[in-house]
C-alpha cells in the first residue's frame, strides 16, 4: 500500500501552526511529548485504521464535519499518544484543532484531500 502524502503533510502543517501560535502567544513550549515509538501505530496502520473509519462513517451518512473530526482525533492520538483520549480535556484540543483547520483555507483543503485519498 502507497503511503498517503497528506497524511504527513497534514500534521507537519499542524505542528507548524502550534508551534507558531504557541510562540506568538509567549507561552514557553517544551515540545509536545509524542506517543512512544514501542506504542505508537505504524503510518501505515494509522492509514489503514482511518481507511476503516472513514469507510463505515461514509456508509452511515456522517457529516463532512464528523469525518473530518474523526481524522484529526485519530491523528492527535496517534502524534501524542492513545492514553490522550482518556485525558478530559482531549474533547476540546480536537475540538480547537477542527475550528483552527476550517479557519484555514490551506489546511481544509489539505484534510479534504488527505480524506478523499484515504476513502479509495
Amino acid at each position: 500500500m502507497e503511503p498517503i502524502q497528506g497524511l504527513e503533510r497534514l500534521v507537519q502543517l499542524l505542528r507548524r501552526r502550534s508551534v507558531q501560535k504557541t510562540a506568538g502567544e509567549g507561552a514557553q513550549t517544551s515540545g509536545a511529548v509524542a506517543a512512544s515509538p514501542s506504542r505508537r501505530l505504524s503510518k501505515a496502520d494509522l492509514e489503514q485504521d482511518l481507511r476503516v473509519k472513514i469507510r463505515q462513517l461514509r456508509q452511515s451518512s456522517a457529516s463532512p464535519q464528523s469525518i473530518g473530526r474523526v481524522v484529526l482525533e485519530s491523528m492527535l492520538a496517534w502524534e501524542f499518544g492513545v492514553d490522550l483520549r482518556n485525558e478530559p480535556k482531549f474533547a476540546a484540543l480536537v475540538q480547537r484543532v477542527q475550528r483552527h483547520v476550517e479557519s484555514e483555507p490551506a489546511l481544509t483543503l489539505a484534510l479534504e484531500r488527505l480524506i478523499r485519498q484515504l476513502a479509495r
